[in-house]
């Protein structure tokens, strides 16, 4: 037996030599893999050779020998979010359309350049951004931003601000009208610098510099372009001072509200310089699979089906920052929402978008929140449902028009249960508006309050403006028995239109029923939304033939602007103005319009004197599975996904849901 273990040991110690000679991969190892240890060979061959050791045998040299084996490392597992959304974007190239569901593709491959939501812009990309306004001097014929904010030539007969207003002025007194007889004058002239942080990266490598901005900006003025280009005609120059450093030049006489209104998102002029408009719109990397900065880049877009993004190797996060998913899997599973919660119940979604219409599967939503199976991301947006009154009806019934009594609209308002319509449609999950904001946007007047519903106040104050209820009339509306200008019994009956949408018809429905218990007539009348908003004269609501309405209006920009007297649908403006209503009121304007010279607040004025009842904001949804973590939609912000590279995901339920918990 020692014999032949000698004999084993010599071939052994001949073959390594062999093997290690000629360094010969044997079948199935690698050339450059590492030969193999003489001491694991020696415990093979001892092994095979020796019976099986009893419990008293002691342990060999060569066993002794043998090293412990490293453990294998686990490959990590790669982490993909998938989020359901309500429509397949058409492209992705954002000067060709502005969709919910293409913003919210669009947050994994842009980080920024600004976080907007509640009022607020927060820089993402810069490094620093200065703000400078000085007093320019200005001379006929120069493009100056007049009083309405547009860019015209100076000459007679303009009307705008000038660089330093008349002591203790108000309002459009403030304004200065250009004459034949002035040779200069002094506006206001705005310069932002945005300096860009360094390391900025396309994901494919090139670094992201200011002339790509410029770039961009030059894109959004193209013929061709049908993107807005009002911040385009506002700026005098926009020019790359270096790599990082843009800076942007008004007009004289236009100061933005805030810089990132007037910074244009970089596209990548080393792969789109060149190509025209047309080739702009046609092109499948620009439309389809645009370069980007952010977390992840697109991988695929399978038409009908989904879009799928990738890690972006060149993304730079801040240490301890970067993000938990690898892939991103945006799937089309259509604006109803019965598809997308299908896949959010089996599994294969993780987060529905609010592109998808979730408002019919509310009730549902809100308790499967309650009992922890979902989360739930519920905040109100900057759309209003009004009651409309006609305050300048184009067919007058009586001499002076009851509605344009300010407390005949109070008692109205105190007859109607917001509450109970916000309850009843939206599951208590709006507010009621007191101004033109949210209550957590940062333009919302705390210090105002919503009218209460008090149907006994309204009813008391109907009987003081002389509407009172007959003793014989069954129906309980009242008639007119010392009204001015109306004629004695007259019916206090109102028409309202609305859309035949089913949340529109229930709120009509409600709001007859209330009035009716304050002796109020409505006839309400239900059309489809191409009729109801049709054209004046013809059309009932912009053609002012109706008495009360209920439509919504977007906050934009300057919410207010809605009610200025130049709004009112007429001739003039081709029946296209927002004041369906006829509201005219010339303090509310000049609070509106020069609020910062005007001791009116627009939107006390319009609490107190109530051309509409506003009745509730509509809200936007999304959902997630319970262990998403890291989602927090904010007011107007362009998607829910506005900071997902935040987002990962738990074992347990770490998801904190955005909703009015009516369960408590």
């Amino acid at each position: 037996m020692k014999n032949t273990t000698y004999y084993l040991l010599a071939a052994v110690f001949a073959f390594v030599l062999v093997l290690s000679s000629c360094n010969m991969p044997k079948p199935g190892q690698l050339p450059g893999d590492p030969t193999p240890d003489l001491n694991v060979i020696l415990t093979q061959i001892a092994s095979e050779n020796q019976s099986e050791p009893t419990a008293e045998t002691e342990p060999t040299a060569t066993e002794a020998l043998t090293p412990t084996p490293e453990p294998t490392a686990t490959p990590k597992k790669t982490e993909t979010l998938t989020i359901c959304l309500g429509k397949e974007p058409d492209t992705l190239f954002f000067y060709a359309e502005s969709s919910q569901a293409m913003w919210s593709v669009l947050e994994s491959i842009y980080d920024g350049p600004f976080d907007t939501g509640d009022g607020k812009a927060d820089p993402v990309i810069f490094e620093d951004i200065t703000v400078k306004t000085e007093p320019v001097t200005v001379v006929r014929g120069d493009i100056i931003v007049d009083s309405d904010g547009d860019a015209v030539e100076l000459k007679q007969g303009t009307v705008f601000m000038p660089a330093e207003p008349k002591a203790n002025c108000s309002g459009t007194d403030c304004l200065s009208t250009w004459n034949f007889t002035s040779e200069k004058a002094e506006v206001l002239q705005t310069v932002i610098t945005f300096r860009l942080k360094e390391g900025l990266t396309w994901n494919d490598g090139t670094p992201l510099t200011a002339a790509d901005s410029v770039y961009s900006m030059t894109v959004n003025g193209m013929k061709g372009i049908n993107a807005s280009k009002r911040i385009y005609n506002l700026t005098e120059s926009y020019i790359a001072l270096d790599e990082h450093t843009i800076e942007w030049k008004g007009l004289p006489g236009y100061t933005p509200d805030d810089p990132s209104e007037v910074f244009w998102t970089p596209l990548p002029g080393h792969v789109m310089k060149g190509l025209s408009a047309q080739d702009l719109l046609t092109s499948e990397q620009v439309n389809q699979k645009p370069l980007g900065w952010g977390a992840w880049q697109i991988a695929s877009w399978q038409k009908g089906s989904e879009i799928v993004a990738e890690r972006n190797p060149y993304y730079t996060a801040s240490e301890g920052n970067e993000p938990f998913f690898d892939r991103i899997v945006y799937k089309f599973y259509g604006r109803s929402g019965d598809n997308s919660l299908e896949a959010l119940h089996s599994g294969t979604c993780d987060v529905i978008d609010t592109s998808v219409d979730l408002s019919a599967d509310l009730e549902e939503i809100l308790e499967d929140t309650d009992k922890g199976k979902k989360a739930v991301y519920i905040r109100p947006e900057l759309t209003r449902q009004e009651f409309v009154f006609n305050l300048s009806p184009m067919v007058k019934q009586w001499t002076i028009e009851p509605l344009t009594v300010p407390e005949l609209r109070t008692a109205i308002a105190q007859g109607i249960n917001r509450n109970a319509i916000n309850r009843q449609l939206l599951f208590g999950q709006s507010e009621i508006p007191v101004d033109f904001y949210p209550a957590d946007h940062i333009a919302h007047d705390s210090e105002l309050t919503a009218i209460a519903y008090d149907p006994e106040a309204a009813k008391e104050a109907l009987e003081t403006l002389g509407w009172t209820v007959p003793a014989d009339d069954p129906s309980g509306i009242r008639t007119a028995e010392k009204v001015s200008g109306v004629m004695y019994g007259a019916k206090l009956t109102i028409d309202l239109y609305t859309s035949d949408s089913p949340l529109a018809k229930q709120a009509a429905g409600m709001i007859r029923e209330n009035l009716a218990e304050i002796g109020i007539g409505v006839e309400v009348n239900e059309l489809p939304l191409g009729e109801l908003y049709g054209q004046g004269p013809d059309g009932p609501v912009f053609g002012r033939k109706f008495d009360t309405a209920l439509f919504a209006w977007a906050a934009g920009k300057d919410p207010c602007s809605i009610y200025l007297s130049d709004q009112v649908p007429s001739e003039v403006n081709h029946w296209v103005g927002t004041n369906v209503g006829g509201y005219q009121n010339e303090e509310f304007d000049q609070a509106c319009l020069l609020p910062e010279f005007s001791e009116g607040n627009a939107a006390q004025i319009y609490a107190e004197e109530l051309p509409a009842i506003p009745l509730y904001f509509n809200i936007s949804i999304a959902v997630s599975a319970g262990n998403i973590c890291g989602i927090s939609d904010r007011i107007g912000s362009r998607s829910v996904l506005w900071n997902m590279e935040q987002f990962s995901r738990s074992e347990t339920n770490c998801a904190v849901s955005q909703w009015k918990d009516i369960y408590q």
